[in-house]
């Protein structure tokens, strides 16, 4: 998640933001938000369905905490048109996040509110010349078109490696900080966990570590990169990718492409890695079934010492529209956080 530029939309005038956001991420993010908070100096106030509108903040010992937010109280309305009401109505600086409205603003017919996409709009018209902010917060967010162009869309990334690894130190503090656990990892151990970690979000990891802290009798150690890889495979098999065994023989034949693989072998190199030089994108395999198309993908993975992940398009589609193109973003999204990976895409035609 990308805090500064939320931080310049918002000083820019672009008054609602429709934050895209893994639900195991909630809590971080909403941290996140705080900081967005203190520094465009407004008070965050954060609504849900079942809580209502709640002031918050966020404390490093205790993290989130809510306090019921004076005058606010529905008296049996329409919670969701009278927390827009609520909005357009407040006359102090604020940064509002309303948590899971999206599917109501969606595409969906069956929960489409067209009054509640009327009064959001009109509210959105009116923010951009107030101190008041807007973020709307939840998992899969697709709005309807018209409220494509007055709302920015932006999604929380994957971490990236360094982000992984500073999520690491702070829980090996946090591990040490109890007498009763401690890390016993090796700098050979934590960089395999980064690789293990990449496509889990920070909760994910965390709760990976935790686990494997439990598994190893309080202590952290080298183990932890297995559970995180489990925790890894887990999350890919729901989103219809696989990873793939190195093969157990090797290819015949096609000497030239075994060229081109060595060849390409040392552009995988750390140090070539770090150096930005251009790596392979892609890799047109085509030939009648049994002729070894898919063993020559994952041999591929094997030599180059990256994961195979290996996606099937059928389990992508889907009934509803929309969705079939928001399951590839989102794998391609984990892909692309994997990355160094091969994506092996079989029955591509």
């Amino acid at each position: 998640m990308n805090v500064q530029k939320i931080v310049n939309l918002f000083k820019a005038s672009i008054p609602v933001v429709a934050l895209d956001a893994p639900a195991v991420e909630e809590r971080s993010t909403l941290e996140k938000i705080i900081d967005i908070g203190s520094q465009i100096k407004s008070p965050v106030y954060v609504w849900n369905l079942a809580e209502g509108m709640r002031q918050t903040n966020c404390y490093p010992e205790s993290g989130l905490s809510y306090a019921p937010m004076n005058g606010y109280n529905n008296g049996g309305q329409d919670p969701i048109l009278y927390a827009v009401d609520f909005i357009q109505q407040h006359r102090d600086k604020a940064l509002f996040v309303l948590v899971d409205i999206h599917p109501y603003l969606g595409a969906d017919s069956t929960r489409l509110d067209l009054m509640l996409i009327r009064k959001l709009k009109s509210l959105t018209f009116d923010l951009k010349s107030s101190f008041k902010r807007v973020i709307l917060l939840g998992q899969g967010m697709k709005l309807a078109s018209d409220l494509s162009d007055l709302v920015y869309h932006l999604s929380a990334d994957l971490p990236k490696p360094e982000e992984i690894r500073s999520s690491l130190n702070l829980s090996f503090e946090d591990l040490t900080r109890n007498k009763d656990f401690n890390v016993a990892l090796t700098n050979e151990n934590i960089e395999r966990l980064i690789r293990s970690a990449q496509g889990l979000t920070l909760e994910e990891l965390w709760d990976g570590l935790r686990l494997a802290t439990l598994q190893g009798g309080g202590t952290l150690n080298g183990a932890a990169c297995e559970v995180i890889y489990h925790l890894k495979v887990e999350k890919l098999l729901k989103l219809h990718l696989e990873l793939s065994q190195p093969p157990n023989v090797a290819i015949g034949g096609l000497q030239p492409l075994k060229q081109w693989i060595t060849k390409r072998t040392k552009l995988f190199n750390a140090s070539i890695v770090e150096s930005g030089l251009p790596k392979p994108k892609g890799l047109l395999l085509v030939g009648p079934p049994g002729t070894g198309k898919s063993l020559v993908a994952k041999t591929i993975g094997h030599l180059w010492n990256v994961p195979i992940l290996k996606l099937d398009l059928g389990n992508l589609m889907s009934s509803f529209v929309g969705d079939s193109e928001a399951n590839m973003r989102r794998l391609l999204k984990t892909a692309e956080a994997v990355a160094p990976c091969v994506l092996l895409i079989d029955e591509i035609e």
